[in-house]
């Protein structure tokens, strides 16, 4: 093995329904308008495109019928560089610093890359991955572009994924040709390559 590709969120950071405030009050709106601000960013991720700040608010004043400027983009990625850090499982920081050691570590994630980095930053693992790679450079997820990217010219053999979603993230490295590790902290699925416990990397890799 000598890159490990990881998602970010509920993978290394765990999302929380909580987050759905911070996209309210980018909106100055309630909770479930910064729930529906998330729904329709995830509608815009299925169109599999590489993202484009302008765009993303064009969609937004389509779906919403509002008028924002690309500001709102902005504001939605200094949030959540700042405040979507808090989720960290524990012992994150001891299995990054064991594996930083031994492999190439990447970060692979459907969002803006600038926004990805500063927020690993701000959580302090930044330090341990050779490159983020956001879908505002490639194709997203489940599309192979970043996966490629990242692969370089490493046998696929000595690459794997390791990611929360089985419809993007996994399906990604299947489609590619690599190894995988299901990130299933809450036990929901019956797989075998999965860990409920991001320590288990250590025993695995």
């Amino acid at each position: 093995m000598k890159k490990i590709i990881f998602d970010l969120d509920n993978t290394l950071i765990k999302f929380d329904d909580s987050y759905f405030l911070d996209y309210a009050k980018v909106l100055r709106g309630t909770y479930k308008d910064g729930k529906n601000l998330y729904k329709i960013i995830g509608e815009y991720e299925k169109l599999k495109k590489i993202y484009d700040k302008e765009e993303l608010v064009s969609f937004i004043n389509y779906k919403m019928n509002t008028n924002y400027n690309i500001d709102l983009i902005n504001n939605l990625n200094d949030i959540i560089s700042n405040n979507w850090i808090y989720k960290i499982p524990d012992n994150l920081d001891d299995v990054l610093s064991y594996l930083y050691k031994k492999y190439k570590l990447y970060v692979l994630t459907n969002w803006f890359t600038d926004c990805q980095e500063k927020r690993l930053e701000n959580a302090n693992i930044l330090k341990y991955f050779k490159e983020v790679v956001g879908n505002d450079k490639y194709l997203s997820k489940p599309s192979i572009d970043g996966y490629l990217h990242i692969i370089g010219d490493t046998n696929k053999k000595d690459v794997i994924m390791i990611g929360d979603n089985i419809d993007i993230d996994i399906k990604g490295a299947k489609d590619v040709g690599i190894n995988y590790i299901l990130c299933d902290y809450d036990n929901k699925y019956k797989v075998k390559n999965k860990i409920n416990n991001i320590i288990r990397l250590k025993e695995m890799l």
